[in-house]
């Protein structure tokens, strides 16, 4: 009877521990698809926007969602994750100018921004961050946004 009460349980542990390893292993994922980025509070981007610091806030969400009811953060350009590689190639050596720029990517939560980090960084692109959270922090923190078309 023992036996079979330890394999019950054990019917009941591995399906939760296997669940909660995939939830911690999908919060994590922005982390390793950006390695080297750092993530960043909301808090600290809109504590620069205010100072007027030479920063650029870059929302690689779609133009549908930058300008929907969620809106985006104020003065954020809207470079699509879709599009990122194209428009890069576009900028070709004028982008230069813009490589050492502080860069802040946003998405909605963090995991397309993380991936645009990766993709900036191979472009060459040395000061990255990802804003923790993405939009929805944003929001959640009470922080401004803009709605309308993008950028």
């Amino acid at each position: 009877m023992e036996n079979l009460d330890s394999l019950l349980s054990m019917d009941i542990v591995l399906p939760i521990a296997i669940g909660m390893g995939a939830v911690l292993l999908m919060r994590m994922m922005p982390r390793l698809l950006a390695r080297g980025v750092s993530f960043v509070p909301p808090k600290t981007v809109k504590a620069r926007l205010d100072q007027g610091d030479d920063v650029l806030v870059v929302d690689v969400r779609s133009p549908r969602e930058f300008a929907g009811r969620t809106g985006h953060i104020p003065g954020a350009v809207n470079l699509p994750l879709d599009q990122i590689g194209a428009r890069l190639k576009e900028m070709g050596a004028s982008r230069g100018e813009v490589l050492d720029t502080p860069v802040y990517l946003v998405c909605q939560t963090a995991s397309r921004a993380a991936h645009a980090a990766r993709v900036m960084r191979k472009a060459g692109f040395r000061d990255l961050s990802v804003i923790s959270g993405g939009m929805q922090a944003w929001r959640g923190q009470g922080l401004p946004v803009e709605q309308g078309n993008a950028t």
